[in-house]
């Protein structure tokens, strides 16, 4: 067994997954690979199976559970003992040091059995691998740092799974409540895990080139203009959209205050029992709450549209 295990995801991956299973390849350190088909319908099993023969991986092949189900799902396996676990898009291209470096900064903090995410920045590639000159944190307007903090937090994730790193300690806090519902997905459960009972690990540098394409289960937003301008435009389905979206995030931490009450500290506990209270709160009472306990999210116009539609 190898100190570090990678967790990869596939669905009618064809067009992107050869160039990402290169990029495994050639990591500086050696690792176990585990890869779940979430039930592709092109050639993703074909490349599996030729690339079998120039890379060892476990291969589980599944019914169509969706992503987060899939990681999920692989997290549960028994024989998934590594110290570090790393997740794995199939589109993207990893630098050869991306392991190295992420298990480098996790020792380095010195973690020992406390609950731990890692995560880096990632450089944004258009559909054929050009550079875009723009790195995911400055495109989302994000600064990692301040939602280190479960009232920030709970508001937007931070973390993106296939620059994400774990440890042994936080697969064991995540598999007490194994299989979540009413999860956003995969990689805020586990962030939001690490938040309650451990620690996250935020490096600004890079080592992964994320892929902007269509297919994308989440993208990052490139051309903020253009959304803008589309969002004005059907308001009407921009103000809904937006109050589905506030209505999952309390769901999500109705669910990890019911997963993990026993086990979360005062403050966590007061911070959630607030958050899940929005529902159920007047507009001026929610902006009460808002304020009080800094429930924002990143940059200026995200906080002006969510005073007017959280």
């Amino acid at each position: 067994m190898n100190k570090i295990a990678v967790l990869l995801s596939t669905f009618n991956g064809e067009k992107y997954l050869e160039e990402q299973l290169i990029s495994l390849k050639n990591q500086t350190i050696p690792f176990d690979l585990y890869i779940r088909d979430d039930g592709s319908k092109d050639r993703t099993l074909e490349i599996l199976t030729v690339w079998q023969g120039k890379i060892n991986f476990k291969f589980i092949k599944g019914n169509n559970i969706g992503v987060s189900k899939s990681f999920f799902e692989l997290l549960c396996l028994p024989e998934l003992k590594n110290e570090f676990i790393a997740f794995c898009d199939q589109d993207d291209i990893w630098h050869p040091n991306k392991l190295e470096e992420g298990i480098s900064k996790m020792v380095s903090i010195n973690i020992h059995s406390l609950p731990c995410l890692y995560h880096s920045n990632l450089n944004l590639i258009d559909d054929i691998g050009n550079s875009l000159n723009l790195n995911f944190w400055d495109s989302m307007n994000i600064i990692p740092e301040l939602s280190h903090s479960l009232n920030r937090l709970v508001c937007q994730p931070i973390v993106t799974g296939c620059s994400s790193m774990i440890n042994q300690s936080l697969r064991e806090t995540y598999l007490y409540y194994p299989n979540p519902n009413n999860v956003k997905m995969h990689d805020w459960w586990l962030s939001l895990l690490a938040c309650c009972f451990g620690k996250i690990i935020s490096d600004e540098n890079i080592y992964i080139n994320y892929r902007i394409h269509s297919n994308n289960v989440i993208g990052a937003e490139t051309n903020k203009i253009a959304k803008l301008t589309k969002a004005i435009m059907n308001l009407k389905i921009y103000c809904r959209n937006w109050k589905n979206e506030n209505f999952s995030r309390i769901k999500q931490a109705e669910e990890l205050f019911k997963a993990y009450n026993a086990k979360l500290k005062y403050s966590n506990h007061f911070i959630l029992k607030n958050f899940i209270s929005l529902l159920e709160l007047s507009f001026f009472q929610r902006k009460i709450i808002q304020y009080k306990f800094k429930f924002h999210q990143h940059g200026i116009l995200r906080n002006i549209i969510a005073f007017f539609l959280f």
